[in-house]
């Protein structure tokens, strides 16, 4: 399952590069309608700019992380037809790329969830779980397209949230550090935070704006940073290796340096160095 919910660009018809649509505004080339393809996508569906995203400015693209979506739709729900030879079924293709998206977004979680849960029965409950989740990721597009989410996320958000506030409790020995939080859209807003004096060990940032928050050198195992806003974090030298539910999207629109700790499930973006 953790090769499954890993990106693999060369398997893949450049699909979050044609089916999103994008604003130049949020890191992208243009602003882009959903269906048209990236001015600096290839015919053979690589990126002409992929090497110097950054020195472009492309924070979107950088961020951006199917979680191995893409390959999924490409080789297994259209048998590795590409939109550019078969124009006719291109729109399905594009729709079901994000529907795709959603379940292994949720996949990807529960996996994560299932190495942090120790209780065995829990433990069980979220393989079960994963393995329905990846079972309607192979379904025939009419079938995929017939799924409704709603309830599948509602439970897996349960479980989720099961999880993390067990595994929180193993790093938090006192009192939230985080008491004055600020809103923003119903989140908690840290942007441009300094966070560097508290001991946040154990705390609860999931969905929270850290938007040049500096967490530079912290420890931060044990906070859940599920669905948290990190672009442009400052997380030069911080410990990050148990930390709950970082993706590689964050970590990629963050910033750090060789000195970071990360998962052993996240890569070190290049254009840290």
């Amino acid at each position: 399952m953790k090769d499954k919910l890993k990106s693999d660009c060369s398997k893949c018809f450049g699909l979050c590069c044609v089916a999103l649509y994008c604003f130049k505004s949020d890191g992208f080339p243009r602003d882009k309608k959903d269906g048209e393809p990236c001015i600096n996508l290839n015919n053979d569906f690589t990126c002409k700019v992929h090497e110097c995203l950054k020195e472009k400015g492309f924070k979107g693209c950088l961020s951006y992380d199917c979680l191995g979506a893409g390959q999924r739709v490409c080789q297994d729900t259209f048998k590795g037809v590409n939109w550019r030879s078969d124009k006719q079924n291109a729109p399905k293709m594009f729709s079901a790329f994000l529907k795709m998206r959603e379940l292994y977004e949720m996949m990807w979680y529960l996996y994560e969830a299932s190495t942090l849960q120790q209780d065995d029965k829990k433990k069980e409950i979220i393989k079960k779980e994963l393995e329905d989740l990846d079972a309607l990721a192979s379904s025939e597009y009419e079938e995929l397209m017939r799924i409704n989410l709603d309830e599948k996320k509602r439970d897996v958000n349960k479980l989720l949230h099961e999880t993390s506030l067990e595994a929180r409790r193993r790093y938090k020995k006192s009192a939230p550090s985080l008491k004055h939080k600020k809103k923003l859209y119903g989140r908690p807003d840290y942007s441009k935070a300094d966070l560097r004096k508290l001991d946040i060990k154990g705390e609860d940032l999931s969905g929270a704006f850290l938007i040049v928050a500096n967490m530079k050198n912290m420890d931060l195992s044990g906070v859940d940073f599920l669905g948290a806003d990190m672009r442009d974090a400052d997380i030069c030298n911080a410990d990050l290796r148990n930390s709950i539910y970082i993706t590689q999207a964050q970590i990629n629109c963050a910033k750090g340096n060789d000195n970071t700790k990360l998962p052993e499930h996240i890569n070190r973006p290049g254009h840290w160095r």
